[in-house]
């Protein structure tokens, strides 16, 4: 996109990186299908945010002591659960 007004998006997942013959490249999963590109895989320039890939990232951080603690204590008792166990 190079003016005018954007028309949409396409949510990727970024899920790796690597060199190839010298060029930096990030991974990337697409949810086409695996007919297009490399299986439903893309190779991008890794490091000069090319098509906007690295300054538009979003991710999320899961609250893994809440979900760790609620199936602990469905494993364990009230006597044998103790707050020491959680991490």
């Amino acid at each position: 996109h190079t003016g005018g007004r954007l028309g949409g998006g396409h949510a990727v997942k970024m899920i790796g990186w690597g060199v190839d013959q010298g060029m930096p490249y990030w991974l990337v999963a697409n949810s086409w299908n695996t007919d297009w590109g490399e299986d439903g895989y893309f190779r991008i320039l890794r490091g000069v945010d090319e098509c906007g890939i690295e300054s538009g990232v979003v991710g999320g951080i899961p609250k893994l002591n809440s979900i760790h603690r609620k199936r602990h204590a469905r494993r364990h008792t009230r006597r044998h659960a103790y707050e020491d166990d959680f991490f």
